[in-house]
């Protein structure tokens, strides 16, 4: 049975339809479109050694375009020149050499080989009834000729097509201790045919053969343990190197999405004859790695947003801020937390929460932050000025949030969803807040000041309105008695009278005499306060109504004489 798969694609036994198939790859080898090669070299225009981080120019030009195609993200990020190590898988099954197919992919080979940076890895390998490695994975200038790797390749006539077994050998490469895991892998595989393994290979799938239809290719393989192997330990790699799976049919309408498609997660597969040349096809096999890896790249600047920052005047703290002044020249800086993707702010502003209602202008209404290129503004906030609640020139501490707030957007958001990462999203504006504290002592209003001395002298005329009422001056004379003598005494005209030593019968004392609140409807009287000597004060006093008398201290006697004419106690 292997020599039947076999032969049924050795050149003896192809059909005429072969032949025609043949000629039909050949009249297609100028038939590449305009916008393909554009594109394809655009691509690969970049020179080596470039940096991973987009120029400023060339994101403001991206920024201010209407719209930013893949090719500008992909020429932005300099990625053209990213090192890449190339495993190739050449088909060399007995179906090769039918119109010397072989002789043209060996023919194109240096060509192909040229293509290749100087930091690119190269590994050549060929399958037929086994996969064989012509030349290890290893630098492209260093050791023997990757573009002389096929000069000596004979093919055998019967050879079948072990494609999942150079697949292995590609993984075993890729995996390897020579690989280099920073650089993007690309399984190159050349092939005329559908897997045709020998039924010695671990890759053998029962009853199906170079005829069998994709769909029944797709069942046997997605159930045969080595190709589900084979698949999951491609998958293994990816998140230790990026992995690209691409497919080159050699023959017009050969399908090999079965094969690339269900071992790589990221297939390019090319079944059409209108790619002229193997040289031209990695081209378009570099941008599609080109692409895998922008998308990694891209990938994370995804939630990356813009951070703000508020200055006070010449970078002093807002803190002990002379808010009283209600003014400030302050500055606003935004830098991009994304390191490739150029981010766009709209609809700027400033805002304040807490004791202060403040205004800024200085924002503009919209601008570009690039990565690795912050922008600052000078911004003037004003505030109306806050009560201090007294009206003295009273303190009071105030504080406010100051807060920048916007929308963040990207030129390149709607381009990144749709041709390298679905799930991008820009962020937002962060770390914008600051705090403005200080104190405000409110101006003294001479109105009010004014009104309370008005009202504080009313209350004391009336006050001492009352005391005049109810204190009369003294009047007429006292006549103090004691030890069986007495002594008239005039009283001053004044409401109060201090007599210090008062001597009456022998016997000294201090008298105080002064007007009393006189009752409500009643008639004016004094009080009498007397210490006798040798007595400690206050001494005792009481209330000696108008022309009445009184007795204090015992022995001590007060009569009033309301006219001075009197001397004589009655």
């Amino acid at each position: 049975m292997a020599t039947r798969r076999r032969g049924a694609r050795t050149s003896a036994a192809r059909p005429s339809a072969a032949g025609r198939r043949v000629g039909a790859r050949r009249r297609a080898l100028g038939a590449v479109g305009t916008a393909f090669a554009a594109a394809v070299f655009l691509a690969a225009a970049a020179g080596p050694g470039a940096s991973p981080l987009a120029s400023p120019d060339l994101r403001a030009a991206g920024s201010s375009a209407d719209a930013v195609s893949p090719a500008d993200i992909l020429d932005s990020l300099n990625l053209q020149a990213a090192p890449t190590s190339y495993v190739i898988l050449v088909d060399v099954s007995g179906s090769m050499l039918a119109d010397g197919l072989f002789s043209k992919v060996r023919s194109d080979f240096p060509d192909l080989i040229s293509q290749f940076g100087p930091n690119d890895d190269v590994a050549v390998d060929t399958f037929g009834d086994e996969p064989e490695t012509l030349r290890a994975l290893g630098p492209v200038d260093q050791g023997a000729n990757p573009a002389h790797a096929l000069d000596d390749v004979r093919i055998d006539p019967n050879a079948a097509t072990d494609t999942g077994g150079a697949l292995q050998l590609a993984y075993n490469q890729l995996s390897g201790p020579t690989a280099d895991p920073t650089k993007v892998g690309v399984v190159l595989l050349l092939t005329d045919g559908k897997p045709d393994p020998p039924a010695s290979s671990s890759f053998y799938l029962q009853g199906i053969n170079s005829l069998s239809d994709s769909a029944a290719l797709s069942a046997a393989i997605r159930d045969s343990g080595p190709w589900q192997g084979l698949r999951t330990d491609f998958a293994k790699l990816s998140p230790q190197m990026t992995v690209l799976g691409c497919g080159l049919a050699l023959q017009s309408g050969l399908d090999l999405s079965p094969v690339v498609g269900f071992v790589f997660a990221d297939p390019l597969v090319d079944d059409q004859p209108q790619v002229p040349t193997v040289h031209s096809f990695v081209q378009q096999a570099q941008t599609a790695a080109q692409t895998k890896q922008a998308a990694s790249v891209l990938a994370a600047d995804s939630g990356a947003g813009v951070t703000a920052q508020i200055t006070a005047p010449g970078g002093a703290s807002w803190q002990d801020y002379p808010i009283g002044s209600g003014t400030a020249s302050a500055t606003v800086t935004f830098t991009a937390n994304s390191k490739n993707v150029p981010l766009q702010v709209s609809d700027a502003r400033l805002s304040a929460s807490g004791g202060l209602t403040v205004s800024a202008s200085g924002l503009p209404a919209s601008f570009a932050v690039t990565p690795g290129h912050p922008v600052t503004f000078p911004v003037t906030l004003t505030w109306p000025q806050p009560d201090a609640g007294s009206m003295g020139g009273g303190t009071k501490p105030i504080s406010a949030n100051l807060t920048v707030a916007g929308t963040v957007s990207s030129p390149w958001a709607a381009t990144i969803v749709s041709s390298f990462d679905q799930s991008y999203l820009p962020g937002s504006v962060t770390g914008s807040s600051a705090t403005l504290s200080g104190t405000v002592r409110s101006p003294i209003d001479l109105v009010s000041w004014a009104l309370w001395i008005v009202v504080i002298a009313a209350f004391a005329a009336c006050g001492w309105l009352w005391f005049l009422s109810t204190h009369k001056k003294l009047r007429g004379r006292i006549v103090i008695g004691a030890g069986g003598a007495f002594a008239s005494v005039p009283l001053p005209d004044a409401r109060r009278a201090v007599f210090e030593s008062v001597e009456v019968g022998g016997e000294s004392a201090k008298v105080v005499v002064h007007s009393a609140r006189r009752k409500r409807g009643g008639k004016p009287a004094l009080y009498v306060r007397c210490v006798p000597a040798g007595s400690r004060p206050p001494g005792s006093g009481g209330r000696c109504e108008w022309s009445g008398s009184l007795i204090l201290a015992g022995s001590w006697q007060f009569q009033h004489r309301p006219t001075a004419e009197a001397e004589q106690p009655v």
